[in-house]
Formats: structure tokens, sequence, C-alpha cells
């Protein structure tokens, strides 16, 4: 803080996280999304750390996460879009595969997966124009697809006749994957393997 001996102060203030605009757009007929995840298959996002103030704000992670998960009714902007915002500590997505799924009040799940290019997120900024995706029913995704496609994947968003899983026919991964398992659905033994480099992380019972 700086002061001009006229009783004027200036506060210079650095901001630790990053703040990012999420765009999204659904089939016609939905009108209202009451949660949303963004997820990677690496615990990508601090949930816990410390920030030491004498070196400049940097964040030290105790605790991370897979998943940054928005809670509350989101509505549609004039576009048709439904537009909500989330911050982060400061982390460098470049590369990473990222799920986004949508959920809405009909119980339904809507998500899309996709491999970030150059996508550091850095503290103090404003993020307008990164996240503009179109989600797709998952009722057209089996269990199996979304697997393949990367990123953070939870059973409890696809329906019992959408796991497309079994021991005789295993799938096997290409791309980095955290599986949430939860709910009453079980996978069968044998029915994923991991390719080379890839990492397959699973939390939760049930496999």
């Amino acid at each position: 803080a700086t002061c001009d001996g006229q009783g004027h102060a200036d506060f210079n203030f650095k901001h630790i996280p990053a703040f990012i605009k999420l765009e999204l757009a659904l089939p016609e007929g939905v009108d209202k999304i009451n949660e949303v995840t963004v997820g990677t298959a690496e615990k990508a996002f601090i949930t816990k750390g410390t920030v030491n103030l004498e070196d400049n704000g940097k964040v030290t992670c105790t605790e991370a996460s897979n998943e940054i998960v928005l809670k509350g009714d989101i509505g549609t902007n004039a576009d048709g879009k439904f537009v909500t915002w989330f911050a982060t500590t400061p982390v460098d997505l470049s590369k990473k595969v990222i799920r986004i799924t949508a959920k809405v009040n009909d119980g339904k799940t809507y998500s899309t997966s996709f491999t970030a290019g150059s996508l550091n997120l850095e503290a103090g900024k404003l993020y307008a124009s990164l996240f503009k995706v179109s989600l797709v029913e998952n009722n057209g995704e089996t269990l199996a697809e979304a697997l393949q496609n990367g990123g953070s994947v939870r059973v409890s968003d696809f329906g019992a006749d959408k796991i497309g899983l079994a021991k005789d026919n295993p799938i096997t991964l290409t791309k980095n994957v955290n599986l949430v398992v939860d709910g009453d659905l079980t996978i069968p033994e044998g029915s994923i393997k991991v390719g080379q480099n890839v990492v397959f992380t699973i939390i939760g019972d049930g496999i």
C-alpha cells in the first residue's frame, strides 16, 4: 500500500486464482442446469494448500482433486447458451484431456471430452473464451466410450444399459482416465485394459 500524504491510499492486490468462463451449448429443450463438473484424469486442481506471501504468493498444494464441481441453477443467456464461472488456483492444463459434464433437473446428464491445447491458467487472469463447448446427452454415449475419450468419468452418469463393458470383449484405454465408481453398478472384471504409458486411476469400489 502507498499513501500520497493527502489522505489517499492505494492498495495493490494480487489475486491467487484464475477465473474461467464456461459457455455451454445443450440440445434444444434443456432450459436449466443444476450441476456442472470440470474434470481431468490427473489431480490437477488444488483444494487445500498454503500461500507464501514472502515468495510472490507462491501456492503449495497439500490436497488436490480431479474435478471442480459447480452446483446451483444455471439458466440460458440471450444466445441460448448456459454461462457460469469458476475459479481455480494456477494450473497448467495443456495437453490434458478435459471432460465437462452437466446435470439437469430431470436427472439426465450431458457431457463432452476434449484434449486441451496450450492452456496454462495463470493467477489473477480472467479467461472468457477458452471453454465454449457443446454437450451431448449421455444416453448417446456408453461408459466404455467415455473411458476411451479420457478425462474424469463417473459411473453414476450412465444407466445400466449404457455400460458397454464385457470381460469377453475388453476395451483398451489410450488416454489418461480418472474413473469414479459411485452408485450401485459394478464394472465387469477384466473388461478394461490399460495401454502403454496411460494413467488409469480408480476412486471407489465396484471394479
